[in-house]
């Protein structure tokens, strides 16, 4: 493990997609880096993911990651007392991506750089209604917390600083307009990774990537997920990580992997092989618009509509095939 003081740039994460944006970002530099998660190893895809950029040489320290009250304040004790143990240096560059995150402003105010930049975390990024997009929210307890912390930077700060701003949705508009595109489609990182099914040559696999749409409403569960699969004659289930409950009259695929890199490993496998992929409203779907042997589509549900109109609008712009069924 390298000393943190000798990495040239530091890059922080918030989540799993924004450790496999990061590892892209690395391999396309030519700096040492310091990654640091603010992410919990508790999940397989979380450790899996961790381990990955510790391969490259990186340093890795471990916060936890909770949002809810008291536990804010304790995440943020807990923060101050790890950066004071890492004893950190200067840093050529510092890249982040959850800019409305109040750890990640503690963290930027307690580190020194010459250069910020941002890359994607997700939907948010595209969505032009989405958090990053609103005025910023302080409600009183947070408001305090910045008090307390002395926590000076906020969304409108790293926007205005941020010098470029990596994405992986190309041609689409972003926090900054200068931006930069990397892929998430790397052969080369298919090598390393493993994990990818074989399948029948010149055949046509349809997956179906799952998504907690309890979130969305209350009232649906895999009983509709069910319905709508038994339509579509799909092949198997990928499911998302906070769903409760899976499918029990389909193939579910388990994998350390994100749906993404496990499609990508999957075409490397399979290339005479066509692949159709469905979702309610899943951001998978964007993140893989560019991928080969690919077609997407989009399950369009009136009763979900009022709460998923955002993504289908963008679904509708990268030409992803709609269903109503």
């Amino acid at each position: 493990m390298k000393n943190n003081n000798n990495a040239k740039s530091i890059i922080i994460c918030y989540t799993i997609m924004q450790m496999v944006i990061a590892c892209s970002i690395i391999e396309k530099s030519k700096d040492d880096f310091l990654v640091v998660i603010l992410f919990s190893q508790s999940s397989d895809k979380g450790k899996y993911y961790s381990e990955r950029l510790a391969k490259y040489g990186t340093s890795i320290f471990f916060l936890p990651r909770t949002n809810h009250r008291p536990e804010a304040l304790l995440n943020l004790l807990t923060i101050k007392y790890k950066l004071w143990i890492e004893k950190l240096g200067k840093f050529k560059s510092c890249y982040v991506a959850s800019i409305d995150n109040i750890y990640i402003h503690y963290i930027l105010g307690k580190i020194k750089f010459n250069v910020l930049y941002t890359y994607d975390d997700g939907m948010a990024n595209i969505a032009d209604n989405s958090i990053y997009y609103r005025p910023e929210f302080n409600p009183l307890p947070r408001k305090l917390l910045r008090k307390i912390f002395k926590i000076g930077y906020k969304m409108s700060t790293i926007k205005d600083m941020s010098k470029c701003h990596f994405t992986i949705y190309n041609g689409l508009k972003n926090i900054i307009e200068n931006t930069f595109y990397i892929s998430l489609f790397d052969y080369s990182r298919v090598r390393q990774n493993g994990g990818a099914a074989k399948f029948d040559a010149d055949t046509i696999i349809r997956i179906f990537v799952g998504q907690p749409l309890f979130v969305v409403r209350k009232d649906y569960d895999v009983r509709n997920v069910e319905k709508k699969i038994a339509q579509l004659n799909i092949d198997f289930y990928y499911p998302h990580p906070f769903e409760r409950v899976m499918p029990t009259k389909i193939p579910v695929i388990e994998s350390r992997l994100i749906f993404e890199e496990y499609l990508m490993a999957t075409i490397h496998e399979n290339p005479t092989t066509k692949f159709e992929i469905y979702s309610f409203g899943s951001s998978v779907l964007l993140n893989i618009k560019d991928f080969p042997n690919v077609t997407l589509f989009y399950i369009y549900d009136i009763n979900l509509s009022d709460k998923l109109h955002t993504i289908y609008s963008l679904y509708e712009q990268i030409g992803v095939n709609k269903l109503s069924i």
